[in-house]
């Protein structure tokens, strides 16, 4: 194998740590001690255990250069921004009492998840990033 260039390696070093922090949220919800009893379902734990474990999964294979690794991280990528972008849009124009009640946090977490989600999009799309997983 021969060796990457400085700006993939730093490239897909800002994108595990991305998906390393977003295996990380998914975790904490997962096993939240402070969730209200009789509000989450076993399954929501299941649910986001397993996509924690799948993000962790895909940073490792983005680390070994692996083509099906770069097209999870540029899937999920997507979905995280569009996901922030539809909480920004929900704080602008509520159309719930909660939306409305919720504002604030509705854009704090738009910002929060979309940015990373678009840094990531970014790096991504570097050309050295892309030919790096080009075998």
């Amino acid at each position: 194998m021969l060796a990457m260039p400085t700006i993939p390696k730093i490239a897909i070093a800002a994108i595990s740590l991305f998906g390393l922090l977003l295996a990380l949220v998914f975790a904490v919800y997962a096993f939240g001690v402070w969730a209200v009893p009789g509000t989450a379902s076993p399954l929501d734990a299941v649910t986001l255990t397993t996509v924690a474990a799948a993000c962790v999964v895909m940073v490792v294979y983005l680390n070994r250069r692996s083509i099906w690794a770069w097209w999870s991280a540029l899937l999920v990528a997507a979905m995280v921004l569009a996901f922030g972008a539809f909480c920004i849009f929900c704080a602008f124009y509520p159309s719930t009492i909660f939306e409305q009640s919720e504002r604030s946090f509705l854009l704090t977490a738009g910002i929060v998840f979309g940015a990373p989600a678009a840094i990531t999009g970014v790096l991504l799309n570097i050309p050295p990033v892309r030919r790096a997983f080009q075998h």
